[in-house]
């Protein structure tokens, strides 16, 4: 065997060899996470098309390149989503369409630009009414350093038949003071003790203003069943 052979052969055992990337968490999007902190991604491949990839627990060895992993959602240049962490080459991304529809899913770091976390954010970033589809929520200020936040959601208002048979859920966050500290992400239990200790079946909320949005995080205990505020929002009135 020539020589040149020998090489390109121990070079090619060499790389088979090298442990895969594994990124150890699932891209569940809107599911965010207590202790993240979300920032805006944008696109920046030259590619037309940059595709959402799969989590591991959809597809084995995803998220990768392979086309198994790419699903039919895309992004192209200059489009902005939310990026909820990176882990290696891949970060968890989210993207809210013109109609509010959410996609979540990996993306290549390397076709992103991501801005620098907000170390913490003024009493004005905060205020206004902000919708998405079937919740609003609604923010005004509270003294000089918090905010007070309220809300109201539905589940079942798409369903002709839920709503004449009046099954439409609905659930409400109750007018809550809310300190604004140095953290970018503002988390809050419902109530006039919102500094109790943890409780099953209270409502809790966490926020975060990054880019254009208002994004929203529960834990499906603020209202009935199916009925959840987690969301990306935009603001509709100051």
């Amino acid at each position: 065997m020539p020589r040149t052979a020998h090489w390109i052969h121990a070079a090619l055992a060499s790389v088979m060899l090298l442990p895969a990337v594994v990124v150890a968490r699932d891209c569940e999007g809107l599911d965010w996470e207590e202790g993240d902190a979300a920032r805006v991604a944008t696109v920046t491949s030259p590619e037309t098309r940059t595709f959402f990839l799969r989590s591991a627990s959809e597809t084995a060895g995803c998220p990768s390149a392979a086309a198994a992993c790419r699903l039919r959602a895309f992004l192209v240049p200059d489009d902005e989503a939310i990026a909820w962490f990176v882990d290696g080459d891949y970060a968890c991304v989210s993207f809210s369409g013109a109609k509010g529809r959410v996609t979540s899913g990996f993306m290549p770091v390397a076709s992103l630009s991501l801005a620098e976390a907000l170390p913490a954010t003024t009493q004005a970033d905060w205020l206004g009414t902000w919708s998405r589809d079937e919740a609003e929520v609604r923010i005004t200020a509270d003294g000089n350093a918090a905010i007070a936040v309220e809300g109201d959601a539905t589940w079942g208002t798409h369903d002709a038949e839920r709503i004449e048979r009046g099954g439409v859920h609905t659930g409400t966050i109750e007018r809550t003071s809310v300190a604004l500290g140095k953290s970018p992400v503002v988390r809050f239990a419902m109530g006039a003790d919102a500094d109790w200790p943890d409780e099953e079946f209270r409502c809790k909320v966490a926020l975060q203003r990054v880019g254009d949005w208002l994004l929203v995080d529960d834990n499906f205990q603020c209202g009935g069943a199916n009925v959840s505020f987690d969301g990306m929002y935009t603001r509709t009135a100051d």
